[in-house]
């Protein structure tokens, strides 16, 4: 029998319901480095994959996503965000 308490406490989706732990598990057991950044260019999450590309500390949650960069990248990063806001 399924625990109501428990299931209030799960992310519901279309296809079922998994809770936070689950969802992070899932998101770092994936091969690849998956970073949010949301519509106002803060940096909001990302996986602890391993053998990460490009190291990253939680401090960077909450910044622009611009500040994690060189600024001689800057106008790269603009030019992506740009094209994904596009879409």
């Amino acid at each position: 029998m399924v625990d109501k308490g428990k299931l209030e406490k799960n992310v519901n989706f279309e296809t079922g319901n998994l809770t936070k732990e689950e969802i992070e598990a899932i998101l770092n057991a994936l091969p690849v480095d998956i970073s949010f950044v949301d519509t106002e260019d803060t940096v909001r999450y990302f996986n602890k994959t391993e053998g990460r590309i490009f190291p990253r500390a939680k401090a960077v949650i909450g910044r622009k996503v611009q500040q994690c960069h060189p600024p001689k990248s800057v106008h790269i990063v603009n030019l992506l965000l740009d094209d994904l806001k596009k879409k």
